[in-house]
C-alpha cells in the first residue's frame, strides 16, 4: 500500500501558477512462484499490479497546457527460466504489460527539452527478454543480450505503436583480461526502428542503427585506476531520438567518433 501527497506552489519560469495539491492510493500486490529443476536450471511465473504517479515534469506540463495527467496502472504477467553453471549462464522471460492509462512519450518537448507526456487509456508491450553469458577462460567473457517486443496503443479503429519503443534492442560485449591490471571490452549496440510520436506515420520513424564502442582500463594499484572509452567507432550517422510536432520533424544527431578518459580513486 502506497500514499502520495504532492504539493508544488509558486510560478513556474513562464509565469504559469502551479499551485496544486495532488493525494493519491495505491494497491501493489505481486505473486510468484519458482520450481528449481535441479542441474537443469529454474523455471519461475509471476503477476503482479503496479501504479506509477505522474512525475512533477508531467504535473507542470499539464498545469501549462490546461490538461490533465493521471497515474498509470500496469498488470504485469511473467513466466521464463534461467540456467547457470561454472562457464555458462542464460536466461528467457517473457512478459505481458498491461496498461490502464500509461503515461506514454507524445513525441513533443517542451521549450526546456522535456519529453511531454500524455495518457493513453489502454496499451501494452509485450515480448521476450534474452540474456546469456560464456567464459570458458580466465582472460575472455563474452555477454550478449536482446530484447523483442510489440508496444502498441490500442484504439477503437485498431493499434498504433508506441513511441520511442523499438521492437528489437539488443546488444553484446567481449571482455578481455589481457594483463593483470589490464581489461579491454568491445560492445555493439543494435537498437530497432521506432516512431517518434503515436500516430503511427512511417513518415515520423528513426531509422535502425548499430554503434560500436571500444574501452580499456587499467589498475595502477587496487584504488587508482584509468578508464578510456571510445564510443561509435565505426563513425556512424545516426540519430536516437527526435521530436515531432504536426506535420514538423526534428531530429537529435548523435555524436561522430568520440572519446573520453576518467581516472577513478577509491578510498
Amino acid at each position: 500500500l502506497r500514499h502520495i501527497s504532492y504539493s508544488m506552489s509558486g510560478p513556474d519560469d513562464d509565469g504559469t501558477p502551479l499551485d496544486s495539491l495532488y493525494k493519491w492510493n495505491f494497491l501493489n500486490p505481486k505473486a510468484g512462484a519458482s520450481y528449481d529443476l535441479g542441474g537443469a536450471g529454474v523455471v519461475y511465473a509471476s503477476v503482479a499490479v503496479g501504479h506509477k504517479e505522474p512525475s512533477r515534469a508531467d504535473l507542470k506540463d499539464a498545469l501549462a497546457q490546461g490538461t490533465a495527467v493521471h497515474p498509470e496502472m500496469m498488470a504485469d504477467y511473467e513466466i521464463g527460466y534461467r540456467y547457470t553453471s561454472p562457464e555458462f549462464s542464460a536466461s528467457a522471460n517473457v512478459y505481458l504489460m498491461e496498461y490502464d492509462n500509461q503515461l506514454v512519450t507524445s513525441g513533443r518537448f517542451t521549450t526546456s527539452g522535456y519529453l511531454i507526456k500524455e495518457n493513453v487509456k489502454r496499451s501494452y508491450r509485450r515480448g521476450v527478454e534474452l540474456v546469456a553469458a560464456y567464459q570458458p577462460v580466465q582472460w575472455f567473457r563474452l555477454d550478449a543480450n536482446a530484447t523483442f517486443s510489440t508496444n502498441k496503443i490500442v484504439y477503437d479503429d485498431g493499434l498504433k505503436d508506441l513511441a520511442l519503443s523499438p521492437g528489437v534492442v539488443a546488444s553484446a560485449v567481449a571482455t578481455f583480461n589481457v594483463a593483470r591490471r589490464l581489461e579491454l571490452a568491445t560492445t555493439v549496440k543494435y537498437v530497432g526502428k521506432q516512431y517518434i510520436d503515436n500516430t503511427g506515420s512511417e513518415a515520423k520513424t528513426l531509422p535502425r542503427y548499430t554503434v560500436v564502442s571500444q574501452s580499456a582500463s587499467f589498475k595502477f594499484t587496487d584504488n587508482l585506476k584509468l578508464s578510456i572509452f571510445a564510443d561509435n567507432l565505426l563513425n556512424k550517422m545516426y540519430v536516437a531520438d527526435a521530436w515531432a510536432y504536426g506535420d514538423y520533424v526534428g531530429y537529435y544527431p548523435q555524436a561522430p567518433r568520440n572519446a573520453m578518459c576518467k581516472l577513478s580513486f577509491t578510498f
